[in-house]
This record gives C-alpha cells, structure tokens and sequence, in this order.
C-alpha cells in the first residue's frame, strides 16, 4: 500500500468522553445570547422585584422600630395571610387589641414587646409569602420573557446550520449535548431568581433583631431551591423540545408565546364562564387551571412555599408538570441522535 494512501480506518477503541463537555457548550450559548441588547434590558429590569422584596423584608423586620408602622404592619400581614387562606386571630399575644389601619399613628400606644411578638409570630407566613410573589408574580412572567428569547435558537440554529456535525465528531454524549444548552438557560434564570432571593433571604437574617429568626425560617432556602427547580427545569424542557422540533428559531419561539397566552386565555374565559353559573371566581381554584402553564406552575410554587391549606390538591399539577419535563426530555433525547444514528 502506497504511504500517502491512507482512506478510511477503523477504530475498535471507545471514544473517551469528556467529563465537562457540556460546560464548553453552555458557555458559547451564554456568550451569543448575551449579545442580544433586549435580552441585557430584560435581565436589568428583572433585578426590580429584588429591590421591592428586600424593602420590605427589611421594614417588617424592623417594625418594631418605628412605631409609626404599626397599623400598616398590622394591616398588610392580616391581609396577606386572608389572601393565602390562613385564620390568624386579629390581636396580639396576650390578648392585646391590635390597632387595625386606617388610624392615625400618632395616637397609638403599642408596646415595643407586643410589636415583636407579633413580628416573631408571623414571620414564617410573611416571608414564605412574600418569596412566592417574588417567584410567582414578578419572576413569572419575566420568566417566560427570558426563556422565549434565549431557548427557540439553541437547537434550532445548530440543525439549521448543520452544527450537529461538528458537535458529535468530538467525544460528546448526547445528553451532554442536551445539559449544556439547558445549563445555558438556567444560568440566566437561577441569575434572575434563585440568587436575588437568597440574597434577601440573608439580609433579613443580618437584619432581624435576633438569631431566632434563623429557627423560624431554616426551611426557606430549602423552599427557594426547589420553586427554582419547578420553575427551571419544566419550561426550559418544554422550550428545548419546540427548539429540536424546527430548524427556524422564530417558529419555536412563536409557539413558546402562543402555549403561554392561549392556555392562560382559555383558563380565564373557562373559568369566567363557570362564574356565570356559580357566582364564584377563583382562577386558583378552578378546574380550568390546567390549561395554564402560568397557573399550574403558580400553584405548585404555592405548595412548595407551603401556602395551600390542602396539599393533596397540588398532585394533578406535578403530574401535569412532570409529564410534560419527561415527554420532552425524551423527544429531545430523540431529535438530538437523529443526525447521528445510522
């Protein structure tokens, strides 16, 4: 055989793959999304909500200190916790009257220790309601933003410019293939959410008036992790999925926004036409309410935070959100080997 030709050879050996391939991924997709300047807007803007939850944080747990909110403390918290479906008894401890608002500050004698007391005593109901709003009414919806303008072109872009090639003629798995476009999208959320509310979760501990607070609210980063989870790990799945499924982003991102508004509408106009009839109107409650992506996540973010009076009632949406995270997991899965398999 001549020595320059050389043709195709075999190769018994196993490819040996690399623990951390995906990271390499993960940061080329992380490195082009953040070129896009309404992408760097939307990030900005997303960091508000911290600021407005860190405030109040920091005002509930130094109520105590300015007597001139008392009644509006007193107001929100009984509000809130009727809001969340929780019976408190409206007084302090020892069976002190509480001065509802409205009423003028200026004429309430409250004692420091009873305004603690009260502080101490909700606490627990307070901050895992106020890291729900975070998650649920300001992350939300910023989420479904961020998610639509990184996720539609991750996979899309590689099957329209044939980058699969590429990709899988270096010792790759597919599923790190598939970890290092999610890990892409998850930074971005986890940036947005996970780390701001962590942060406002240790300013209110350095903030409170003792190392109590620590005790009544141990489970709460626990809880923040695991909102994170439900919050990530379903809609980046789903938003993948629809990025495989063409080789155009601007259709995966089109059908992103359209799952979003069309199941929220349809929950609202069901459930408004089940209002006509019973005179009650609860989208949260409603058997509507799985049609919406916004509300089945809101509700299993409400359980995980520990607010539902009936946990039980939170099964059909894992199960919703569950089959949803393993359906797409394994069409991906699929669409990724397509190229490969021969």
């Amino acid at each position: 055989m001549p020595m320059h030709d050389l043709g195709y050879r075999g190769w018994d050996a196993d490819a040996p793959h690399l623990k951390y391939s995906w990271m390499s991924i993960s940061r080329y997709g992380r490195k082009i999304a953040w070129k896009s300047q309404w992408l760097k807007r939307v990030v900005w803007f997303a960091y508000l909500p911290f600021f407005g939850l860190l405030g109040a944080v920091f005002l509930y747990e130094q109520a105590s200190n300015w007597p001139q909110l008392y009644p509006a403390l007193v107001f929100v918290v009984e509000t809130l916790e009727e809001t969340q479906e929780e019976n408190k008894p409206e007084q302090f401890p020892d069976g002190e009257d509480i001065p509802m608002a409205p009423i003028d500050p200026g004429s309430i004698q409250v004692p420091e220790k009873f305004v603690q007391d009260y502080v101490d005593e909700h606490r627990c109901n307070v901050w895992r309601a106020g890291f729900y709003s975070f998650f649920r009414r300001s992350q939300g919806i910023l989420m479904v933003l961020l998610v639509g303008m990184i996720a539609p072109g991750l996979i899309s872009r590689d099957r329209q410019s044939r980058a699969f090639l590429l990709y899988f003629s270096r010792p790759i798995t597919p599923f790190q293939y598939l970890l290092g476009k999610a890990t892409t999208v998850w930074i971005f959320l986890v940036a947005v959410t996970t780390v701001p509310a962590l942060v406002v979760y240790l300013v209110g501990v350095l903030f409170s008036p003792g190392l109590g607070v620590i005790l009544d609210t141990w489970d709460i980063p626990f809880r923040i992790l695991l909102a994170t989870a439900v919050l990530t790990i379903p809609t980046t799945m789903l938003a993948l999925c629809l990025s495989s499924l063409v080789d155009e982003s601007r259709y995966a991102r089109f059908s992103w926004f359209a799952i979003w508004i069309v199941g929220f509408i349809s929950a609202y106009i069901l459930a408004a036409s089940d209002f006509q009839a019973s005179g009650e109107f609860d989208i949260w409650t409603s058997r509507w309410a799985c049609l919406s992506l916004y509300h089945v996540l809101g509700i299993v973010e409400r359980w995980v935070f520990g607010l539902m009076k009936q946990p039980s009632d939170v099964i059909p949406y894992l199960v919703i959100l569950g089959t949803i995270t393993v359906a797409c997991y394994a069409i991906l899965i699929r669409r990724i080997t397509a190229p490969i398999r021969v």
